[in-house]
């Protein structure tokens, strides 16, 4: 296992298995029932739409992601309260937020 952490804490859309396995799916079926079809280069790309590439992405400093889960928490504990706050998963203990943004977002 690595123990070296990301160089830049970095979280976005990734594309998901699902549109990958529709895109070979495309291709295959095109393959199947175009056996004259001669693929070039690249060719693949012009069966799928370019717009469902997502590669996007945000930094999100360990400061300004503490701050955003405390205000969720405390707008969670004036609707619901306390108990049923903490029930849904909402929290402001220092360690828990730190090791779950160090998990997602620092770490590789």
């Amino acid at each position: 296992m690595s123990r070296s952490y990301k160089k830049i804490p970095f979280c976005g859309q990734t594309q998901h298995h699902i549109d990958k396995r529709i895109a070979n799916h495309k291709i295959r079926q095109k393959l199947k029932n175009h056996l004259d079809w001669n693929i070039q280069y690249n060719d693949y790309k012009k069966l799928s739409e370019s717009w469902n590439i997502r590669d996007w992405g945000w930094v999100n400093p360990w400061e300004d992601w503490y701050n955003y889960q405390l205000t969720l928490y405390y707008k969670a504990v004036a609707k619901w309260g306390e108990e049923e706050a903490r029930k849904y998963g909402y929290t402001d203990d220092f360690d828990e937020l730190y090791t779950y943004w160090h998990k997602h977002y620092k770490r590789k």
